[in-house]
């Protein structure tokens, strides 16, 4: 019997072994106290396809898999790094009193199938109205910025890496994976983008999930990063 995984859990409970971790799709976002609203973006509803929101988790449910979805703030990402990885240490936190220079999700993905299923993070691409196309960020795109700044990346950030994804991963039946996407924060004048996510069978078919997001026209965007100021 497959075991669910899920969003909350994998935020609250990361040190876990994945596959045994129950699931709750609905959990709200984790809002770090004293930190005002975002203007950000919110998930757009309207303009989705096949496509479950609970709360702001966008859930796509298939015979042969689930995927789950959810845009986290910074406060959600270091205790997804925490509980994972055992390191209080965030790469991509912004500097006291600047915006966020990126963009993160959390995904899970869970192989219902009798099949083995094929991930590749470098697929997932966030594309916006103004026609930005980011593919996630991984250590060595950090490791490369800390280079031409003539520095060398902390030692630390290496113990990140597992929680990151990047390249190709293999899901056997039964099987889940967990892991964070960061891209680069979008244009200021973006009012909407969309990520989409694939998934290949052993036949090479194509499964793929595309999750709207649209920049609200006032206030009323949950906590969390978003892209810069709204406009």
């Amino acid at each position: 019997m497959l075991v669910r995984v899920t969003l909350a859990r994998a935020l609250c409970e990361a040190a876990r072994p994945l596959s045994i971790v129950p699931i709750l799709c609905c959990a709200a976002p984790i809002a770090s106290a004293g930190e005002p609203p975002w203007p950000g973006f919110v998930p757009d509803p309207q303009t989705a396809e096949n496509l479950t929101l609970a709360g702001t988790t966008w859930t796509s449910e298939e015979p042969t898999h689930t995927v789950h979805l959810r845009q986290v703030d910074q406060a959600e990402r270091l205790r997804y790094i925490e509980g994972r990885t055992g390191v209080a240490v965030d790469p991509y936190a912004a500097p006291a009193g600047q915006d966020p220079p990126i963009i993160s999700f959390l995904l899970v993905i869970e192989n219902r199938g009798d099949a083995v299923l094929s991930f590749n993070a470098l697929d997932c691409w966030l594309t916006t109205n103004r026609q930005q196309i980011e593919t996630p960020l991984g250590l060595t795109d950090l490791s490369f910025d800390y280079l031409i700044a003539g520095l060398s990346m902390p030692a630390a950030y290496q113990r990140v890496a597992p929680v990151l994804l990047e390249g190709t991963r293999t899901l056997a039946p039964g099987e889940s994976l967990s892991g964070l996407l960061i891209y680069h924060a979008v244009d200021a004048r973006a009012r909407r983008f969309h990520i989409d996510v694939e998934l290949t069978a052993p036949t090479g078919d194509k499964m793929s999930l595309r999750a709207p997001y649209r920049r609200p026209k006032d206030r009323d965007a949950p906590p969390g990063e978003g892209a810069g100021p709204s406009s």
